[in-house]
């Protein structure tokens, strides 16, 4: 890319708020792409603008976007009770009905890869987005959680990133306060949680509160408030919020509030955990003990495993990993120790961008040739048939289908059942395999999970929170709409498991029922009997473990008692094996279980943890109370709180607006106790005006409290703002929520001044002004660094429309610098100046087309001689470029796949004429964590009259305070010149022509953490990589010259004839070492390069910059 037009490309995208991979020529990156388009609309209830759409394969936007505002308002009252405070502006929330739709919103900065993440809260608006991925009662979870963050960014930073920018407020809430009290807030403590903090534990490896990071920061966060609610009251947590907002200062905030730093804080936190945990050693059995490991970090290497699949034969295991840092799918023997082999390559190409890693998303089939993959591609979710052997790939799209969650395989093989959702609706499915006809078999509003077979593919087992609503069909979306059915009771239930009979499906059996814990992941297997049995995971006493149902009798027993807990299991065929999800050194990994159902030396009841104790007050023999004493139990909080015998209180809240019910109660007793008294005519309100009797009497409203309509008609009559906690005609006459059109409304999101370094302009400087719509979909941008007048400041003038597939833009700039040239003692100043429109259609989320043609204008003024008039020249420049990207993500590059683009432009005038391709590949390979090697081709060739100038420019954005020579001849040098980097050992400008290729090689490899491993951090030298590396190349001018010939006075003695020697003449070759590092958040390095001259290396250069070239 020119260098003008890169500056340019740098301002605009600061201006609109895009950071795409730059790197010379090419911006990089993968694509968010608008597959459709949603006519989105808005609800309004006291403290939330909820934002909703409809998909076109069920209603129910609107009913999810009612559910989220109630239960945004329940949350509230819970949360401003718990921070003492009310916000100070009205929170707007985006609800998308799939996760596929919230990956690409363009309202928040998600990462491209974003299945893990179930929402997530912005500060430009204080926007909150959230996803409905089928289960209403983490929904419910996840809607109070992100509130939480709302609440924080508005109380601590003033809700916008503007108002913290103004205040200059440096205090920075740690991500374990954050993330944990939003935890904390939304479900108190919890079985997950308690199982993830006890292995860790166990396995000594839960960091100190300051230290805690990555999921440490969710459970071990939430543990820590949980642990101050204990021990010092829920009101100790109100008392350390507001102490935070008065002191600006976590640390403290907490010493002040407990009398206890947060080392000290730590210290006593893990003490209780220990006394707590340590005792379930002995109680229960390690996961290793009962089960062989099959997938860990250790065997296997993977960093995280998901959704095992055992086949029917029970012989291979099929999960979803991750090792090179995007998940893939691996097929594993369950005997002996071969290695897994990976049958699928997910998240780098189009069949397979997205897989579940949260649900069961793999199924064999009945002969264990294929499996049934979940999937999303191009946007719409299905169903991948993979041959596990030769990785052929047949794909099943359900009709009528928004996103597929989780899948089984019918015994006969003709079928698949799965959970998908549509609108609102959570519901289980069947695919015919020979005809794609689709059967919806709950078709309501419940979540419906995890369908597995019965061994005669007669009937289905899933778990639900439907509770004893067992006709499927009734709550459905247009019932909550017509308001036959109340969606605010969705997610309050446990989790039960139901039978299915596809023969009558109009009524379900219930065949589990506990009002507080979850029965979930249920399969079926034929016993040696013929007889069908069944198996299921429940955390009834308080750890989840396997458990046995007998359908013929309901007898249940378990059949493992581990410390740590399951998360995801998969049952053989015949049941004789098993393989299931348990944590590993923290990592969930797989394990082999056999003869699962063969136990029989268990209880019939497990003994309960401290955490089921806890949650249903119920007086037990928790291993850690067996053995403590009555003075331990009184000063452990924990074991206090589950040795009282009571179940924990519900959260206090502040009183919220009546309800339409409580209305309709209040009216009744107003009928019943009949009108109200004329208060007018009571003598204990008449009094007469003593300095004036003659007035008559006057009413005392002293002892009067007033409704809402009073100051409603104040405001009416003095124009006074309005209540934004009050909107108006936000509700129709039955109090049902009224929904309005979206609006295309522009608000400022930030006004900063930023810095930037270039290598020939120096250090630059610009002030930008943001703003957006509530969608994200509309933007517009300022920069300006204005400085004595118009003539010699930058500014830029931008717009992008990206509500579409098709992003359209346009940009009006102009550039101004100052350019000193030894050569001749004068200083030029160079303007750009012109008008460009953009296009781009991302074909999918790997490649796009780019194109934009822009009418550019330059001129040259030597300020030196003021009587000279300024040289201008007008171009028109088209240009069309093609993307792909298909790269992983790490520390300070990609650490593996592929990167590669090419372009078309040029210029038919008026004043210069050119015809320029440009390409650039990059390949990198990951050798182990941290350690990768790294090859980048690029080429370029100018044609025509007036041929753009290619010039060797060392490293980007170099540190160079003095140049030999510039690149800069004439007013087209300033708009088209471009830069060949990196081509290290070389001189800026040192080699210039119309064509280049150029190739480099790095080898990157950590070095103080690869010296020193382990879990903390010696910032920021920790994170320091070195790199080794190889410059080769060209640049010419016509044809190109490989060696010249230069006599060289060889012994200084000027009557001896100078010796003829040979070197590279348009060849640039170098190597050497660098170092490379964050420093407050952006790329540093330094490089040492040797050019090599044809026969010996030359003088060393040294480079230091910022930023990095591929």
């Amino acid at each position: 890319m020119p260098r003008a037009l890169r500056l340019l490309a740098l301002l605009t995208l600061a201006a609109v708020g895009v950071a795409p991979a730059h790197a010379q020529y090419f911006g990089f990156g993968k694509n968010r792409v608008q597959y459709r388009e949603a006519d989105w609309q808005t609800v309004r209830t006291s403290h939330f603008d909820v934002y909703f759409y409809e998909r076109d394969a069920a209603p129910g936007g609107r009913v999810l976007a009612e559910f989220a505002a109630e239960a945004a308002e329940e949350a509230y009252r819970e949360v401003s009770a718990l921070f003492g405070t009310d916000v100070a502006r009205r929170i707007p929330m985006l609800v998308y009905p799939t996760h596929s739709d919230f990956a690409v919103t363009n309202a928040v900065d998600l990462p491209i890869y974003s299945e893990g993440i179930g929402g997530v809260t912005e500060l430009f608006k204080n926007r909150i987005a959230i996803p409905f991925t089928g289960d209403w009662r983490d929904f419910r979870r996840v809607v109070h959680h992100e509130l939480v963050h709302a609440v924080i960014n508005d109380l601590y930073y003033g809700g916008t990133v503007q108002s913290l920018i103004r205040s200059g407020n440096r205090l920075r809430i740690p991500g374990w306060f954050n993330e944990g009290l939003a935890e904390y807030s939304a479900q108190g403590w919890d079985t997950q949680s308690d199982m993830y903090v006890r292995e860790a534990i166990l396995e000594d490896r839960l960091p100190d509160i300051p230290r805690l990071g990555g999921y440490f920061a969710y459970r071990g966060g939430q543990g820590v408030w949980d642990f101050v609610a204990e021990e010092y009251g829920r009101e100790k947590v109100t008392e350390v919020l507001d102490r935070i907002r008065l002191g600006r200062s976590v640390d403290g905030a907490f010493r002040r509030a407990t009398g206890l730093g947060l080392d000290d804080l730590s210290d006593r936190w893990k003490r209780t955990l220990r006394t707590v945990y340590y005792p379930e050693v002995a109680a229960r059995e390690a996961t290793d003990a009962v089960a062989r490991p099959l997938a860990t970090r250790e065997v296997g290497g993977a960093g995280y495993h998901a959704s095992p699949a055992l086949s029917p034969q029970g012989d291979r295991v099929a999960y979803i990993a991750t090792e090179d840092g995007l998940f893939d799918v691996y097929v594993a023997p369950t005997a002996g120790r071969g290695a897994p082999r990976k049958v699928i390559d997910g998240q780098d190409n189009v069949q397979f961008e997205s897989l579940r890693i949260l649900s069961p998303g793999l199924a064999w089939s009945p002969d264990g040739q294929r499996l049934a993959v979940a999937l999303t591609s191009r946007g719409q979710d299905g169903i991948a048939l993979v041959t596990v052997r030769t990785g052929e790939v047949e794909t099943v799209r359900p009709a009528g289908v928004d996103a597929v969650v989780s899948v089984a395989w019918s015994p006969d093989g003709t079928r698949l059942a799965f959970e998908g959702t549509a609108g609102a609706h959570s519901d289980l499915y069947t695919v015919d395999l020979a005809t794609g006809n689709v059967a919806n078999l709950t078709r309501d509003l419940f979540s419906d999970h995890a369908p597995a077979w019965s061994p005669d593919g007669r009937s289905l087992v899933f778990h639900s929170d439907r509770g004893g609503a067992l006709v499927p069909g009734l709550a459905t979306a247009p019932a909550a709409f017509r308001g036959s059915f109340d969606a605010r009771t969705l997610g309050r239930s446990s989790f039960d498991l139901y039978r299915l009979d596809l023969d009558a499906p109009g009524r379900l059996t219930r065949l589990t029922d506990d009002p507080v814990w979850d029965e979930t992941d249920a399969a079926f297997a034929t016993g040696s009997d013929s007889t069908a049995r069944l198996l299921f995971v429940s955390d009834r006493n308080g750890i989840p473990n396997l458990y046995a149902k007998d359908l013929a009798t309901g007898a249940e027993r378990p059949l493992t008692d581990l410390q740590t807990g399951v998360l995801d299991v998969s049952l053989s065929a015949d049941g004789s094996r098993a393989v299931f999800l348990a944590l590993d050194e923290g990592t969930p990994s797989v394990f082999f279980l056999r003869d699962p159902f063969g136990r029989d030396d268990l209880p019939e009841t497990l003994t309960p943890t401290i955490w089921a104790q806890r949650r249903t007050g119920a007086r037990g023999a928790a291993p850690a109370l067996q053995l403590a004493s009555q003075t331990t139990r009184e000063r452990n909080p924990l074991l206090r709180d589950a040795a009282d015998g009571r179940p924990p209180m519900p959260p206090p809240r502040r009183a919220g607006p009546p309800t339409p019910e409580e209305l309709a109660f209040a009216d009744s007793v107003l009928a019943l106790l009949g009108p109200p008294p004329d208060l007018l005519a009571s003598a204990d309100t008449l009094v007469l005006d003593p300095a004036d009797p003659s007035r008559g009497p006057r009413v005392d409203v002293r002892e009067y409290t007033f409704s809402d309509a009073f100051d409603d008609g104040q405001r009416s009559r003095t124009g006074a703002p309005e209540d934004p906690f009050r909107p108006a005609f936000n509700r129709d006459s039955t109090g049902a929520l009224l929904a309005r059109d979206y609006k295309l409304r522009f608000t400022l999101d930030l006004v900063y001044a930023a810095g930037g370094y270039d290598t020939i302009y120096g250090v630059q400087s610009v002030t930008q002004l943001l703003f957006s719509d509530m969608l994200g979909n509309h933007r517009i941008g300022l920069s300006t660094n204005l400085v004595l007048d118009l003539r010699n400041a930058d500014y830029v003038l931008s717009y992008q429309d990206r509500s579409r597939r098709t992003q359209f833009g346009v940009q009006g700039f102009h550039l101004a610098r100052q350019l000193r040239d030894p050569a001749n003692a004068t200083i030029y100043r160079y303007r750009n100046y012109g008008l460009v429109g953009t296009a781009r259609y991302p074909l999918d989320k790997f490649r796009r087309v780019d194109a934009e043609v822009g009418l550019l204008g330059v001129s040259l003024t030597d300020l030196s001689n003021l009587g000279e008039r300024a040289r201008s020249r007008l171009f028109a420049v088209p240009r069309v470029t093609y993307t792909v990207d298909q790269t992983v993500p790490g520390f300070l590059g990609p650490r593996s796949g592929a990167r590669w683009a090419a372009s078309l432009s040029g210029s038919p005038g008026p004043d210069a004429a050119f015809a320029t391709v440009l390409a650039d590949g990059r390949r990198y390979w990951s050798v182990g964590p941290g350690y990768a090697v790294a090859l980048r081709g690029s080429a370029g060739l100018s044609l025509g009259p007036n041929p753009q100038r290619f010039y060797a420019a060392g490293v980007q954005n170099w540190v160079q305070t003095e140049f030999d020579s510039l690149p800069v001849e004439g007013p087209d040098d300033f708009v088209f010149a471009t830069p060949v980097l990196p081509v290290r050992g070389f001189g800026f400008n040192e080699a210039a022509g119309d064509r280049f290729a150029l190739v480099n090689a790095e080898a990157r490899v950590p070095l103080i953490a690869a010296l020193l491993p382990g879990p903390i951090p010696l910032a920021p030298l920790y994170n320091i990589q070195t790199v080794a590396f190889v410059d080769a190349g060209v640049i010419a001018n016509g044809g190109l010259d490989v060696w010249k010939t230069d006599l060289v006075d060889a012994d200084g003695d000027p009557g001896t004839p100078d010796v003829e020697v040979r070197s590279f003449d348009d060849v640039l070759l170098g190597a050497g070492v660098g170092l490379r590092t964050l420093v407050l958040g952006y790329p540093v390095r330094v490089d040492w390069g040797w050019p090599f001259e044809g026969t010996e290396f030359g003088e060393r250069r040294l480079y230091f910059s910022v930023g990095l070239d591929f």
